[in-house]
């Protein structure tokens, strides 16, 4: 076990640092230990701007904060307060998610049967989030948790060979957003190849073709009346706080295959886009266009595979995560969830 590093072992004794043990100490919880942390938003903001957070969460990459004054989404939204919104927001992301408060939005509901895998938030666009926070309102009956993977273990476990050809080719990401008015026929489909109304929160093209030229985004209108954009982006990043090179990109969850999908939506993947008139929702190429052999994705599956953590929930955990040295999904679940997210810079 090699957490918690640094910065997150020299808190003083206000709170109690417990590395998670079944992951390897990964992630790391944070409980207070004193009464005003438990029952003041306003001191638990404070107890989280008096602290070298940044370099805390870039070291152990998720942090999770149990038993603090977080009970409500306003709670939420308060003891994030300082940290800076990610400017361009959430307009053209890929998950089915609304609104809650401010910024504030579910996570996703998407069906409670899917099983989300493991990525790094937006890494398909040139704008990206560089930590996210998750505020559990309400733990599922059963499953539902947020699973967490290191990447810095990622790295080590995937060929070299594969991250030099990642670093040196980067990614070409091709998306396509689907009219409002035509479903796949399949619900959990649908929550797989979203609208351009739902995920720019428009229905006026102007102002989706604008975003995009903004973000640096190809695209091109479809007969269908769906969009296609395209970005081509670097397969890994630099750390803005340590100045490690990354691994960061989603071209396992853009291949639209097992494991990323259940084999019955592979199935219906098969019945609806490559039997049928619609474009398929995503898929990815190595930056000079070459395709990605099935062998290179399934070397990053089985990575994520064997590093995937998953803690349960309870109510009024916040879980920072380091988008870049982080990913993070979501298991199946039975009942009632609500786990809200915030995107930070």
């Amino acid at each position: 076990m090699n957490r918690p590093k640094a910065a997150v072992a020299a808190l003083d004794d206000s709170v109690t640092v417990t590395p998670y043990d079944k992951g390897d100490g990964f992630p790391v919880f944070i409980e207070p230990n004193q009464d005003g942390l438990r029952t003041s938003v306003a001191k638990a903001r404070e107890w989280l701007a008096s602290v070298p957070f940044e370099q805390m969460l870039a070291e152990a990459s998720v942090l999770v904060l149990r038993g603090f004054a977080t009970k409500t989404t306003d709670d939420f939204i308060e003891i994030t307060r300082d940290l800076p919104s990610l400017s361009s927001g959430y307009a053209g992301g890929n998950a089915p998610r609304d609104v809650v408060k401010g910024n504030v939005m579910e996570s996703t509901h998407a069906d409670a049967s899917l099983r989300l895998y493991l990525h790094q938030e937006m890494a398909y666009l040139p704008q990206f989030p560089a930590k996210l926070a998750f505020f559990c309102n309400l733990p599922s009956k059963t499953g539902g948790e947020t699973i967490v993977a290191d990447i810095r273990q990622l790295q080590a476990r995937i060929p070299s060979s594969l991250f030099e050809k990642v670093k040196s080719l980067g990614l070409r990401y091709v998306r396509n957003f689907r009219p409002a008015d035509r479903s796949t026929g399949y619900k959990t489909l649908d929550d797989f190849h979203p609208t351009w109304q739902g995920s720019f929160k428009t229905d006026n093209r102007d102002e989706i073709e604008a975003i995009c030229d903004s973000r640096g985004l190809q695209h091109a209108w479809n007969s269908d009346d769906s969009i296609t954009m395209i970005s081509d982006l670097p397969g890994v990043r630099i750390h803005p706080v340590t100045g490690e090179t990354i691994w960061f990109n989603q071209m396992h969850t853009m291949s639209m295959r097992p494991p990323n999908i259940s084999p019955e939506m592979y199935e219906q993947v098969k019945e609806v886009y490559d039997n049928g008139e619609m474009t398929r929702p995503y898929s990815v190429r190595y930056g000079d266009d070459s395709s990605i052999a099935d062998e290179d994705l399934d070397a990053v599956y089985e990575a994520y595979d064997a590093l995937t953590v998953a803690f349960p929930w309870q109510q009024g955990d916040v879980m920072f995560v380091d988008n870049y040295t982080a990913a993070h999904g979501r298991n199946p679940y039975s009942g009632d969830r609500d786990v809200q997210v915030q995107i930070f810079g």
